[in-house]
């Protein structure tokens, strides 16, 4: 459509290494336009597809690529909510594919895509039904939180549940990984958490998923990757706010009255009862 279109010349192809970079476009006879983009496997068609990219030798490989997939969506994700401010209102399987050319995974089909305002008052029809959110399919209304749910449920069906059988099928006291991959599931299942104000949100579970990927030999991953590059900013940036926070809260605390409040209360209007005029009959004739 032209607003598609339009989303992708005016926002998205700023971005090309994460969002589908954007090769040609042609309009057609019935008003619509057909979009050439880079060249692009889809997320899921078949056994062979998901072994191509997501194959692996060890439950640290396994894990590894299911971090992968996850914090790259979320940082196309993240990206388009907070530069765009748009929501993709229709995140599924069929939505995503990964990209030859830059080497991540990226969201595509952006034809649902509104205006975070405008699509937060709008009831539409939208999305694909076994992965819109409960909130979604009760009010039509589509927003930040709903894309998160949808993405949730887009990793577990692809994902968590074979993640899960590799884990559960080892020996949990000898696997090292085990404690990162219950970290990955809490985070997941808090993306899809049914009731929309308890969700988290996509720059919290893509914080909370970089945490784990950087404990992961740095070849694991290419760090340069824009993805990367911006998600660790953002990380540090968060480091160093917590760092801030802190440094206040101690500040607060040593400067704390030494004797009760209360008492302290009572004491502090003493001694404006005693420097007030009121007290001396100043103003009292």
């Amino acid at each position: 459509t032209i607003d598609e279109l339009n989303l992708y010349r005016k926002y998205l192809c700023l971005n090309p290494s994460i969002f589908p970079r954007l090769v040609e476009y042609f309009d057609s006879e019935d008003g619509l336009y057909d979009l050439v983009f880079e060249g692009m496997d889809p997320f899921i068609h078949d056994d062979a597809t998901l072994s191509k990219h997501l194959w692996y030798k060890s439950s640290g490989e396994a894990l590894l690529n299911a971090l992968k997939v996850t914090i790259e969506l979320l940082g196309s994700l993240d990206l388009l909510h907070t530069t765009v401010k748009h929501v993709h209102s229709d995140i599924s399987p069929s939505n995503i594919m990964f990209s030859v050319e830059s080497g991540v995974w990226k969201l595509i089909d952006f034809g649902d895509s509104m205006e975070i305002s405008l699509s937060a008052s709008t009831a539409r029809v939208a999305g694909t039904i076994n992965y819109i959110s409960p909130e979604s399919l009760e009010t039509g209304i589509f927003t930040e939180a709903s894309d998160v749910f949808a993405l949730g449920r887009v990793i577990e069906e692809v994902l968590y549940f074979k993640l899960a059988f590799i884990f559960e099928s080892r020996a949990r006291k000898n696997d090292l990984n085990f404690s990162a991959f219950l970290t990955y599931e809490k985070i997941l299942f808090k993306m899809m958490n049914p009731n929309p104000s308890d969700r988290i949100s996509v720059r919290s579970a893509l914080l909370a998923l970089y945490g784990i990927i950087r404990k992961f030999p740095s070849q694991s991953y290419d760090p340069d990757l824009a993805v990367y590059l911006r998600l660790a900013a953002i990380y540090e940036e968060s480091v160093k706010l917590k760092m801030l926070e802190q440094k206040m809260h101690q500040v607060s605390i040593s400067e704390k009255p030494s004797i009760p409040l209360k008492r302290h209360k009572t004491e502090f209007s003493k001694e404006i009862l005693k420097s007030s005029p009121l007290s001396t009959g100043e103003y009292l004739k």
